[in-house]
């Protein structure tokens, strides 16, 4: 921690009556070239009080080690969700002049509450695509009167056809005579949202921060999200089996790290570079077996798998972060005039995993240009598959 620029927090569950709270605090580390946790404290209440307690005490003891940390007011930004008692418990520790300055907001969340609510006031597909696609653009645009605009027609203050040059041609002609009046069903939600301290966290137009450092770091908690998994074991929420997990999964790391620093290959691809070329080509299950689990496997033709062998039985269906980088199809329909349309399949990535909401897919880009995301709960639906790829 004494050397990250950013850090990632999120708080993952852990199931324990005692201590149900995990913050993680994860960063990037320039030896491994991995994220990983950098500190973790077990809570045993949720608010901005427990929040500030634990992040002063972590920002106190790495200080006392390292003194150039100086309780990260050196620090360039603290990637966090949208959390209020999260925030409060870091303005506490930060103090209110850096917490302004670089606390920022996961775009992820944003798109997400973007899309629940969007399927909830809109009626029909052109309504869908002209509230998201005006939405998505509120954390990158530089202008705030823009901003406000887009907030205003979300929540039916104005209509859309007042902000059509924001919009790609086909929407901003057809918003010309949309009425969005319903819309109106979202005036709290976009309130929620245009509260200053939010502002500063999601938007660009808003944040204190120059211009072309925000454009430099992260705009998502993926990080730590996909480290969540990792730190709570599902076999058991007892309070030393976590700490049994916890200790596994960090021991780890320094594993790797003294490996990288000794220059001691621990790849689990170690051994197979050993074998001659030739042989590595007239074996090629092996290959099979060897990029599998490699994080290549979906930067390269898909012809190193195991489904290719006849001869071999099918590999064990994989399930949770395992799945991470591989494509899958969502079935969707939208109701409109009391009927339910249907839209058909469309095929994403998934991109990150959450023990609580499921599966987070990125969907292939429209005809215009616009990105999707949405979370899956459960891959046990028929409205949910994984192509034969996979």
């Amino acid at each position: 921690m004494k050397d990250a620029q950013d850090l990632f927090i999120d708080i993952t569950y852990t199931g324990n009556s005692t201590f149900p709270y995990l913050p993680n605090i994860v960063a990037f580390n320039d030896i491994t070239l991995n994220f990983n946790a950098v500190s973790r404290v077990l809570c045993s209440k949720q608010d901005g009080e427990a929040y500030a307690t634990a992040i002063s005490e972590v920002f106190r003891h790495v200080t006392s080690l390292h003194p150039t940390f100086k309780d990260g007011s050196n620090l360039r930004q603290i990637m966090v969700d949208f959390d209020q008692a999260q925030y409060n418990g870091l303005q506490k520790a930060l103090g209110v002049d850096l917490a302004k300055t670089i606390i920022r907001g996961c775009s992820v969340h944003w798109k997400t509450s973007v899309n629940r609510v969007n399927k909830i006031v809109t009626k029909s597909r052109d309504e869908f695509d002209i509230f998201r696609n005006l939405a998505y653009q509120v954390h990158e645009l530089e202008n705030q009167a823009d901003v406000m605009l887009i907030f205003d027609v979300l929540c039916a203050k104005v209509p859309p056809s007042r902000a059509t040059h924001l919009l790609p041609d086909h929407l901003a002609l057809t918003s010309q005579n949309m009425d969005t009046s319903h819309w109106h069903k979202a005036e709290h939600w976009v309130a929620w949202w245009k509260r200053e301290r939010t502002l500063r966290m999601l938007c660009k137009a808003f944040t204190l921060r120059d211009t072309e450092e925000w454009n430099s770091t992260s705009n998502t908690n993926n990080p730590v999200e996909s480290l969540n998994k990792q730190t709570v074991p599902e076999s058991s929420n007892n309070i030393s089996v976590l700490l049994k997990n916890i200790y596994l999964e960090d021991r780890l790391h320094c594993v790797k790290i003294v490996a990288k620093e000794e220059n001691i290959n621990i790849d689990y691809g170690s051994r197979g570079q050993k074998a001659s070329a030739s042989k590595r080509k007239r074996k090629r299950s092996s290959l099979a077996k060897a990029y599998e689990e490699s994080p290549e496997k979906n930067q390269t033709p898909p012809d190193k798998r195991r489904r290719f062998f006849r001869n071999e039985k099918e590999p064990k269906r994989r399930t949770g972060r395992a799945l991470i980088g591989s494509t899958i199809e969502v079935e969707y329909q939208e109701e409109a005039n009391g009927k339910m349309n249907y839209l058909g399949w469309f095929r994403g990535k998934i991109v990150a995993y959450n023990k609580n909401t499921g599966y987070l897919v990125k969907f292939e880009p429209r005809e215009d240009g616009i990105e999707e995301e949405d979370w899956i709960p459960s891959l046990n639906n028929p409205d949910v598959r994984l192509p034969p790829e996979q």
